[in-house]
């Protein structure tokens, strides 16, 4: 069952802030079906970051390494647990089922 977010629109009237740095195209490009990285394919792609992705250290979320805290900030933030929320809403409505 496909299910897509697409955001438009254009940037604020004011002065452009430095973009965040981004992931290699190979990091985030995948054909056909997403593939699982090495632990020295994950440290290579946050590498520029200048860290390494297991390195232990404390995180605002208590993370031990920036993999978890990718994790963590992502599939907990309020818009990750809405869309949770109301795609399983959306999905029971679509079989029939009482919510």
């Amino acid at each position: 069952f496909p299910a897509v977010l697409l955001c438009l629109g254009r940037p604020a009237d004011r002065p452009l802030k430095k973009h965040s740095p981004r992931f290699e195209r190979k990091f985030i490009v995948h054909q056909d079906q997403y593939r699982r990285f090495t632990p020295a394919e994950l440290d290579e792609m946050y590498q520029p970051f200048g860290m390494s992705s297991f390195e232990r250290r404390d995180h605002p979320n208590g993370a031990q390494n920036v993999v978890q805290f990718n994790y963590i900030r992502k599939f907990t933030a309020k818009f990750s647990r809405e869309m949770t929320r109301s795609v399983r809403l959306m999905l029971k409505e679509w079989r029939g089922e009482e919510a």
